[in-house]
């Protein structure tokens, strides 16, 4: 087998941000740090990737959260609590893919925008590191 050969950097985590969770300007699906705390506590993981493709969405995850409700309320509690599960999961492995970043997209301060790896971006954040691997 082939190993990967993706070159890869070092950056500060303050200097990268991703757009938040939700179904729309309306319906959060960010987790709180006592939710995703919530889920290490209780043993509450989950391993499955959101994206099964760069920019396509996990359809299991779209099943389950749509499951017998058209309530977007529900539906964004229930893809709250997913994020909150996987960011939990991704923080105590303690191997790290790198991130991928998007080309030429940033915030008003300067910050580089996240294309891929938000959740792995975020459960880093939470452990306390103060950078990440990034593909180049």
């Amino acid at each position: 087998m082939e190993e990967n050969k993706a070159k890869t950097e070092t950056v500060k985590i303050s200097d990268l941000f991703h757009l938040p969770y939700g179904i729309d300007e309306y319906h959060s699906c960010n987790p709180s740090e006592t939710e995703i705390k919530f889920a290490k506590d209780h043993n509450q993981y989950d391993a499955r990737p959101f994206q099964i493709d760069k920019g396509v969405t996990n359809p299991e995850l779209w099943r389950e959260w749509n499951l017998d409700t058209t309530d977007l309320a529900d539906v964004a509690d229930r893809a709250k609590t997913y994020h909150a599960k996987r960011i939990a999961y991704l923080e105590n492995q303690d191997v790290w893919e790198p991130i991928t970043l998007k080309i030429n997209s940033y915030s008003h301060d300067g910050k580089k925008e996240i294309a891929d790896g938000s959740h792995r971006f975020e459960a880093r954040k939470l452990h306390g590191y103060e950078d990440i691997e990034v593909y180049l």
